[in-house]
């Protein structure tokens, strides 16, 4: 062990009175989202088409937990760029899908987790109601953004929930947006 403190005598007759206390570890977070941008499609026929960017700094996870909205099925994951397959598990009420990150970033630098995936909803009709679901994150994200765009005699009349209408996204999620999907060549590797 190294040594921590170090005591000399001054004079005789020398004695030393000390108490030691071990401390608790700090719970330390060991990922975070940086951000995460929700781009969804919306059809007439009520297809729900989502494509979700999660900008990830991890030092120690196993995975990215996510719990997508009932009903969604997985089209593709991709981890820095490349295809990953997730695995599912159940803890009590939710269905988690498991992403692999660990070792990516090496927790250094910052990488993107991409996923697609789908599910319907009832048709929009005249006036259609939509309830949209954001996936449930086991690891805490710093910035959210959705991007949603409705079929084209559609409009957005009212909102409600705990996001914010804006005109446009902050230059973090604009990054993101950027980042976009991946490449057809990698998509095609999917399949």
């Amino acid at each position: 062990a190294p040594l921590l403190l170090a005591f000399r005598y001054l004079k005789h007759p020398y004695a030393l009175h000390a108490v030691a206390a071990r401390h608790d570890p700090a719970a330390v977070l060991v990922a975070i989202i940086e951000g995460c941008l929700l781009s969804t499609t919306i059809t007439e026929d009520g297809n729900l088409i989502t494509d979700m960017t999660c900008r990830v700094r991890n030092s120690r996870e196993q995975n990215l937990a996510i719990a997508l909205p009932e009903g969604a099925e997985l089209w593709h994951v991709f981890v820095d760029g490349r295809r990953a397959i997730p695995v599912q598990s159940s803890e009590g009420e939710v269905q988690w899908t498991k992403v692999p990150i660990a070792g990516v970033g090496d927790g250094q630098r910052a990488f993107d987790v991409q996923l697609r995936y789908g599910h319907t909803s009832p048709t929009l009709e005249s006036h259609g109601v939509l309830a949209l679901e954001f996936p449930r994150l086991a690891i805490p994200a710093m910035r959210l953004g959705w991007r949603v765009a409705l079929p084209e005699r559609y409009r957005l009349i009212r909102h409600d929930g705990t996001l914010r209408h804006t005109e446009r996204l902050d230059y973090q999620l604009t990054a993101l947006a950027a980042a976009g999907a991946p490449t057809d060549q990698a998509a095609g590797e999917a399949a």
